[in-house]
């Protein structure tokens, strides 16, 4: 990735930091509970928009994560876009990641969905030794991304999501349409890379 964005930085660093404290936790074997994911996060970390991008991941897919928003805050603000990570949100303690351009805004996260999976015969039964109620399944990270946007005045809501083409060859055309914004003001922005994976 060329010359990263700031709030690329930034939640790179959040992450960086959060894997600096996973591993000698786990050499020291502390209480899983404290460096890894909370249980409804089903193994994905969430990076708050006031430390960076509002980014919910797995650390297999920070890499992907990164450069799809790296690339598309760089070209919302090639479009005369600003692009802020601290922005109030619908209550004051939420801080949102915004990016406004006539006085009016569109607030914008990425989230990586989870999945089901099926424990083999020999995981079920190593940990249904520990606890022996355990279900049969798990929910793990899905690797299939979801770009959420809310237009900061009309608060309509529209989403993408990751099905046979991802959401940087989907995105790539129209990234956020009229309906999203009442000034359509992101209706022209195009991120260059299409096709990349």
């Amino acid at each position: 990735m060329d010359s990263p964005h700031r709030l690329t930085q930034a939640t790179k660093k959040y992450f960086e930091d959060l894997e600096a404290k996973i591993a000698p936790a786990n050499a020291r074997k502390r209480p899983p509970e404290i460096y890894t994911p909370p249980l409804g996060q089903h193994g994905r970390y969430t990076c708050p928009a006031s430390k960076g991008f509002d980014l919910t991941v797995s650390l297999g897919q920070l890499d992907r994560a990164l450069l799809f928003l790296d690339t598309l805050v760089k070209a919302l603000e090639t479009q005369g876009f600003k692009i802020s990570n601290n922005a109030e949100g619908p209550k004051n303690d939420l801080k949102c990641v915004e990016a406004t351009k006539d006085n009016e805004g569109v607030r914008f996260s990425l989230s990586e969905g989870y999945r089901r999976r099926m424990l083999s015969p020999e995981e079920l039964k190593v940990v249904r030794e520990k606890w022996s109620w355990a279900s049969e399944y798990e929910m793990v990270p899905s690797g299939k991304f979801t770009f959420t946007v809310n237009g900061r005045e009309s608060w309509t809501e529209r989403k993408w999501i990751d099905d046979t083409k991802k959401l940087e060859e989907r995105l790539a055309a129209a990234l956020i349409p009229a309906q999203c914004h009442r000034s359509a003001i992101f209706s022209c922005v195009t991120l260059p890379g299409r096709g990349r994976k």
